[in-house]
């Protein structure tokens, strides 16, 4: 088949026998609304009968009630403060560390007896 048999709008759209509308569209719209409103009434009816006052509930009673238990609070126990602890004496390293070598002194330059120069005049 080719494209300029189909017609304008595409396969199903302008069919030969012309567009069918939508005749249920509107009844279905109202259903669906109508179920929607009836649900909402269910529930809120099932809700509203469902509480009620708290009843209230009368004992008669054939003793007196025992006396209520006095209960002893405990005493703090004192708080001891740990004692500090003594800070262990720094030891000496058992290995033996290499002692940095001495620089060796300059030799002294000895000075010139300034009457053993001779000059040749």
């Amino acid at each position: 088949m080719s494209a300029a048999a189909l017609p304008a709008g595409g396969p199903g759209i302008g069919a030969p026998y012309g567009s069918r509308g939508h005749p249920a569209l509107g009844r279905s719209f109202f259903l669906s609304a109508f179920v929607h409103v009836l649900l909402l009434a269910v529930m809120f009816l099932a809700v509203r009968f469902q509480s009620s006052a708290p009843t209230v509930v009368n004992v008669e009673l054939w003793e007196a009630p025992p006396p209520p238990q006095v209960v002893e609070e405990p005493k703090p126990q004192p708080v001891l403060k740990p004692q500090p602890e003594p800070e262990p004496e720094a030891k000496k390293p058992e290995i033996a560390l290499p002692e940095k070598p001495k620089p060796k002194p300059k030799p002294v330059p000895p000075k010139r007896d300034p009457r053993s120069t001779s000059s040749a005049t």
